[in-house]
């Protein structure tokens, strides 16, 4: 299961205990990795999260009063339930930018490229 959003955190917390069940339940929470990918983007979250304490304190706050604590909370809670945590990927918080040139052929990827130099070398 992926989370996308608060309402279906919060649907999904009210249910964990079904899951609990299963050989298996994988979670996915997306909002860490939103948050990392949007801080650039967004004039909003630049100004909440300018530098990195600030970002770390944001992350903080935010997992004290996710849907994530309050699953976690509960699975405490149970007997025999064993909870891996871990990431897709890390984050590098780049201090400078980098700014790429390539024909209409190049990846759009953030996290690399590839593709031919532009002809024009812009």
């Amino acid at each position: 299961m992926k989370i996308l959003d608060a309402e279906f955190a919060g649907s999904l917390k009210e249910i964990l205990y079904h899951y609990t069940q299963s050989r298996l339940t994988a979670v996915v929470v997306n909002f860490i990795d939103m948050l990392a990918h949007g801080r650039s983007d967004s004039p909003l979250l630049k100004e909440i999260a300018p530098d990195e304490a600030a970002y770390r304190s944001l992350t903080r706050s935010w997992f004290q009063h996710s849907s994530l604590f309050g699953m976690l909370k509960t699975l405490a809670l149970q007997k025999n339930v064993k909870i891996v945590l871990t990431t897709d990927h890390g984050s590098v918080r780049c201090m400078r930018g980098s700014k790429v040139i390539g024909d209409r052929e190049a990846s759009t990827n953030l996290r690399y490229k590839f593709g031919k130099k532009s002809q024009s070398g812009r």
